[in-house]
């Protein structure tokens, strides 16, 4: 019994890391919108995928004015860039800024501890 009450307080643990890197990201943005694409792009970024805007539209179950509404905003507040390619206009590629590359690495270097600490 209290080992599956410790699962439970490290599982509340974690989510509670997670929704913290996620507030700093979109302060006041509290919807499954913003959360789905800040994990898609820190997943691309964690398994070193290229993060194309097409991708976006096809992998989160979100509408394509309302995920591009979003990652205008999220490029508004600096946590991306869009690179458009040179050869093809229609290709427009996210890029994760140095803002939002220190702000997850600072998340997942508290994460590893945590979690870390706990074992």
């Amino acid at each position: 019994m209290a080992n599956k009450y410790q699962q439970l307080v490290h599982f509340a643990e974690q989510l509670q890391a997670i929704n913290t890197f996620l507030d700093s990201v979109f302060v006041g943005r509290h919807t499954s919108l913003p959360q789905a694409v800040i994990l898609w792009l820190a997943i691309n970024y964690l398994s070193h995928q290229r993060s194309p805007l097409k991708t976006a539209h096809l992998s989160l179950p979100y509408s394509e004015p309302a995920i591009r509404r979003y990652l205008r905003q999220l490029e508004r507040d600096g946590w991306i860039e869009f690179n458009k390619n040179s050869a093809d206009k229609r290709y427009r590629e996210l890029i994760l800024t140095k803002k939002f590359i220190n702000s997850f690495s600072e998340f997942h270097q508290h994460f590893d501890r945590t979690v870390n600490r706990k074992r």
